[in-house]
């Protein structure tokens, strides 16, 4: 993990926090996937984005497949997940 880069780590970082809520003690594909796009600027959420995956459609594809209604923190003033700088 010291090779990470930092947004490799906030991305890993807000999965961790995301999955806390979800299901403690275990960090899935989907909370990884949430925070590749909660974090926003790294180059798989923007080809995503291109794809039109944004963390919206996420969730929706994420609920239907589990049955369980995701809840990402989200910042109150820019929208993006938390945590960022």
């Amino acid at each position: 993990m010291s090779n990470w880069t930092e947004r490799l780590r906030k991305v890993m970082d807000i999965s961790e926090e995301e999955a806390k809520l979800a299901h403690p003690g275990i960090v899935g594909t989907e909370d990884v996937l949430f925070g590749i796009l909660m974090e926003g600027e790294n180059v798989a959420a923007v080809a995503l984005r291109h794809m039109g995956v944004d963390l919206e459609r996420a969730l929706q594809e994420v609920k239907k497949i589990t049955g369980k209604e995701p809840e990402p923190k989200k910042c109150t003033s820019c929208g993006r997940g938390l945590p960022h700088e």
